[in-house]
């Protein structure tokens, strides 16, 4: 009698065992099924809208590949999708990086540009990644519309056409300076630097429908917003006097507006052997 029992107790556990394996093999033959399907259809749900398709399909020769969903803006301030800072052409993804914070309308950031762009960066090809950050100093209010011309370039033309603005509006700097533009409105400002962009090939329209106010009272323009990241930018990294520069992230204050070619190699080829 009792080994009857015992052989019935584990007839019954043999058969429960076998159910939740079985249970179990459908729960996963069930995930796979999903996966398969969510690579061929769309699988609508609920909670989360329809989901994209994972692959693309083939049509006849030509692999279809849908589009995916649009992702919604997400809330609080507006944040920048890409980086602030604008890298000279062909530097980007360099191991070391040295950020140039710069003014336009100050002499001493033209003579460190002039200096970097023309003497020191080329040397530099692939090693160093050049990222100029805009500081338009509210002393000089022209330099609110100097940046946010250079800006319009960056956002009519790109980033190669941003680094040659800068060196021909830091050419032409004098131009801009208090005593020249004491007596001259807003918008006499924006054509003469348009004019700027006009001569290194970017249409001087596309400027000023950039730097157009887009409605009444404080709406600003077309490039406000860039101005304001680049502004919160250098404020949040302590950049107060123009130029500063930083190193891979800290500021290197031994560098100055005043160095020579000689330094700044110097002080560029001592991080590249000890990176």
């Amino acid at each position: 009698s009792d080994a009857r029992k015992l052989c019935f107790t584990m007839a019954s556990r043999s058969r429960r065992l076998s159910l939740w394996r079985h249970v179990a093999a459908c729960a996963v033959s069930g995930i796979v099924l999903l996966q398969q399907l969510q690579q061929l259809s769309w699988v609508a749900s609920p909670a989360f809208g329809r989901a994209p398709l994972a692959v693309g399909r083939c049509q006849g020769s030509r692999v279809h590949t849908p589009r995916r969903r649009a992702a919604s803006q997400p809330g609080g301030p507006p944040m920048p999708s890409l980086p602030v800072g604008v890298s000279r052409p062909g530097a980007a993804g360099a191991p070391v990086k040295v950020e140039l914070f710069l003014d336009l309308c100050c002499p001493f950031s033209r003579k460190m540009f002039e200096t970097v762009s023309v003497h020191v960066a080329p040397k530099f090809e692939g090693r160093v990644d050049f990222i100029i950050h805009s500081v338009a100093q509210p002393w000089h209010a022209q330099s609110c519309y100097m940046h946010e011309a250079s800006l319009a370039v960056l956002d009519a033309a790109g980033r190669d056409k941003f680094w040659d603005y800068a060196a021909a509006l830091f050419a032409k700097q004098e131009q801009f300076f208090d005593d020249m533009v004491l007596d001259k409105t807003r918008r006499d400002l924006y054509v003469e630097l348009a004019d700027v962009a006009a001569d290194i090939g970017v249409p001087r329209e596309s400027i000023l429908k950039r730097v157009e106010l887009m409605g009444p009272g404080n709406a600003g323009n077309g490039v406000t917003q860039r101005l304001k990241w680049a502004t919160k930018l250098h404020r949040t990294r302590g950049v107060h006097v123009t130029p500063t520069v930083h190193l891979n992230g800290l500021e290197a204050g031994i560098v100055g507006s005043s160095w020579t070619t000689e330094e700044w190699q110097n002080f560029l080829e001592y991080h590249l052997e000890h990176k």
